[in-house]
């Protein structure tokens, strides 16, 4: 009967020693599997802060690129304007001058024709048409010098005019 008691003791204490065996390892287990669920979690934290910081990046680099590339067109588009502008101020120059020019040229040529026809009132008639053969000539570099003085005399006389119309006008 001691032995039965004895083993019956055995057996309880040894089955008492499973079932706290099994109650600290069930207990480990699941302080483990929290312990793992909170670094999960911690690492995910981590992961997702990265991709935060990974995606504003990316936000303000791209926005940077299309802010770039917006002042780059403008830039761009600007040149070209300033460029067409400056063309188009040197075309409309170009063609007052011209007409300047032409204007002048008109003048010119009616105050050598009435010089011309002065100079045939009071000459002599072989003098006369020899003058007016000088007068005009067919190229402007054979222009004899005396003429060429009246000339510039005309210009000058025309730019006098103008610059007393133009005070005039500014009155």
């Amino acid at each position: 009967m001691l032995q039965r008691t004895f083993t019956k003791w055995r057996e309880s204490t040894l089955a008492g020693r499973v079932i706290y065996n099994k109650a600290v390892a069930l207990c480990e287990w699941k302080s483990q599997l929290r312990a793992w669920r909170l670094w999960r979690s911690y690492c995910w934290l981590k992961q997702e802060k990265r991709d935060e910081i990974v995606r504003e990046a990316m936000f303000r680099e791209n926005k940077n690129l299309r802010l770039a590339d917006v002042h780059y067109q403008k830039s761009h588009l600007r040149y070209y304007i300033k460029y067409w502008h400056c063309w188009s101020q040197a075309r409309v120059q170009e063609k007052r001058d011209h007409k300047e020019e032409m204007r002048r040229k008109r003048l010119m040529e009616q105050c050598l024709a009435a010089a011309v026809e002065v100079s045939r009132k009071t000459q002599s008639p072989k003098r006369s048409l020899q003058h007016h053969q000088t007068v005009k000539p067919r190229n402007r570099n054979t222009i004899v010098p005396s003429i060429q003085r009246r000339r510039r005399s005309w210009v000058l006389t025309l730019q006098l005019e103008e610059q007393e119309q133009g005070i005039m006008t500014l009155k």
